[in-house]
């Protein structure tokens, strides 16, 4: 238990350091972000990421500007991809440009 905690610790962290390009800085954001993360279905609650796009939430939420490494290191508003973080406008952005069902 000890070692997978750790082990998903330091893979959220190397994440935020290779996927961020501007951080939030601003911790409420932050934590209604990883609230809502956490009460998601789609959140894989023993590794920490997001079922959608595999994002580690504990960095992802912190994150206002990232790259995308499904997307080819695509720059992009950090969002979530179901809209849940009263977001759906910038999600379905995204969605746009690939082609995706709009929410």
């Amino acid at each position: 238990m000890i070692y997978r905690e750790l082990k998903n610790k330091v893979l959220s962290n190397v994440a935020g350091l290779v996927l961020t390009v501007e951080n939030l800085n601003d911790p409420e954001l932050e934590a209604k972000r990883k609230a809502t993360c956490e009460g998601c279905p789609m959140m894989d609650q023993e590794n920490r990421r997001c079922k959608i796009c595999t994002c580690y939430i504990d960095a992802k939420v912190g994150i206002k500007v990232n790259h995308n490494p499904l997307k080819l290191m695509r720059s992009e508003i950090t969002h979530c991809p179901l809209g849940k973080w009263d977001d759906v406008d910038v999600a379905n952005h995204y969605r746009k440009i690939d082609n995706k069902t709009l929410l």
